[in-house]
């Protein structure tokens, strides 16, 4: 009888633990992918939570650029990711969720950075980041966002698996609401095979886009002049620079990319009291 009254307090230490480790992130204490993503068979946090009182639970995903959400990504450029959980009746104490991007094999697509928001964390679990609840716990508005950057070219669409929960805050998996799993699929944006822009007479092309290695700028200048020809990657940091004495009509600028790692970059033309860009994607 003595021995089976321990058993009983030890499985109840060993949930109140569990529990408690939960609430700063399932990834985060090694646990699971509980987003009902392919890579935990889609699972999600209702084979433990429910019985709530909190209605409808849902978890919204967008990715925004400057604040406006995207149908389509493009390789290499940074966006936030923001997750928000939100339940139709009462007032949960807290929330909580879990958010994984994931490519067409189930690998990590892209990165994520700078949690943003209150009690949110990135974890890493088998070599997948996740954007969750944690910190001191779970959060009180149920917004959840940090800083992703888009994978490199070629890697196809990306597909955002989320789950939120509206909790009581009883440290217990009972009086909660977890949402279906959600998800976001963003296709990739295609370069052009032939990029193009133009203003009044100047024209900038470049081609092969996208490029392995060399790609050739046509600059259309309408008169002769010095010209600052750059190389930018995403992040705004200038990678080569060249002041190159142009002619009236069409001139060829051959620029190597080869040691550059595939992704998204601006090359600029500056002369003739304007700037002008123009993407190049490296595989």
């Amino acid at each position: 009888m003595k021995s089976s009254f321990l058993y009983f307090i030890f499985l109840g230490g060993l949930s109140i633990f569990f529990l408690q480790s939960n609430s700063g992130g399932r990834a985060a204490a090694g646990n699971a992918d509980s987003t009902g993503s392919p890579v935990n068979n889609n699972q999600t946090c209702n084979t433990c939570h429910s019985a709530g009182n909190f209605g409808t639970t849902s978890s919204e995903i967008q990715i925004l650029d400057n604040g406006t959400p995207v149908t389509e990504y493009t390789a290499g450029q940074t966006y936030t990711l923001q997750v928000t959980v939100t339940n139709a009746t009462g007032n949960p104490i807290r929330y909580a969720s879990q958010t994984v991007a994931l490519l067409s094999d189930d690998t990590q697509a892209g990165s994520l950075s700078s949690a943003t928001t209150t009690n949110t964390q990135i974890s890493t679990l088998s070599n997948r980041q996740y954007l969750e609840h944690g910190g001191s716990g779970m959060n009180s508005d149920g917004i959840f966002s940090a800083t992703w950057t888009a994978p490199a070219a070629g890697s196809g669409t990306v597909t955002f698996y989320s789950v939120g929960m509206a909790s009581n805050g009883n440290s217990g998996t009972s009086g909660d609401n977890v949402s279906p799993s959600s998800n976001l699929q963003l296709p990739e944006a295609v370069a052009s095979s032939v990029a193009e822009v133009e203003v009044n007479t100047i024209q900038l092309k470049s081609f092969p886009n996208p490029t392995q290695g060399v790609v050739t700028v046509e600059l259309q200048a309408r008169s002769s002049a010095e010209y600052n020809i750059q190389v930018v990657d995403f992040l705004g940091k200038v990678l080569e620079n060249r002041f190159l004495e142009v002619h009236q009509g069409h001139n060829n600028i051959q620029l190597d990319l080869s040691n550059y790692p595939a992704g998204m970059y601006f090359i600029y033309a500056n002369g003739e009291d304007q700037n002008q860009a123009i993407p190049v994607s490296k595989q």
